[in-house]
């Protein structure tokens, strides 16, 4: 008889642990397809005394509903303000300014869910060669509900106190 107890005690906890080990794995399968694209501040050779990306990903994917974290590693031994700006749907139209001051450029429907110009930098304390300072840029994607059901092909500019460094494509997918 206590043999039978101690089997159907032992039966369920097995039973409860592999239902927690479920559990936890899909917990953490929810934040899959969030997207954290890395970019490296460093000083400039040509210009010592300016601090310039040096590292980043030319094509950035993420589904839709899903975080697209921008973080940025400040090797420079300045503060700087980084900030990511002007999604536009075509590469190189005239008049983008050059200063990611403006989320969107040229009308397209917002594809994130911040709406404030804040949301869209980050101050980054001063690093060094050795110890970066890093920070995130945090942007929420639309869904699609909002966004349509297929793939979405999107530019944008990464500006370093206040001054364009680079533009890489952001696609959505759905």
């Amino acid at each position: 008889m206590v043999a039978k107890r101690l089997l159907a005690a032992l039966g369920g906890s097995v039973v409860c642990a592999v239902a927690g080990a479920c559990a936890v794995h899909q917990i953490g399968a929810m934040g899959e397809r969030d997207v954290e694209t890395p970019i490296t501040i460093r000083r400039a050779v040509a210009e010592p005394k300016k601090c310039i990306v040096t590292s980043k990903e030319a094509d950035v994917r993420v589904h839709k509903d899903k975080w697209l974290e921008v973080k940025f590693s400040n090797y420079c031994d300045d503060e700087v303000t980084a900030a990511v700006g002007n999604f536009r749907t075509s590469e190189n139209p005239p008049g983008v300014p050059a200063d990611c001051a403006n989320p969107y450029f040229g009308g397209p429907t917002p594809i994130f869910r911040e709406t404030d110009p804040n949301d869209f930098k980050t101050r980054i304390g001063a690093g060094s060669s050795s110890h970066p300072k890093s920070e995130k840029i945090k942007l929420k994607v639309r869904t699609r509900g909002e966004l349509g059901e297929k793939e979405l092909v999107y530019y944008f500019d990464v500006c370093i106190d206040g001054t364009k460094q680079t533009d890489p494509r952001l696609i959505i997918e759905p």
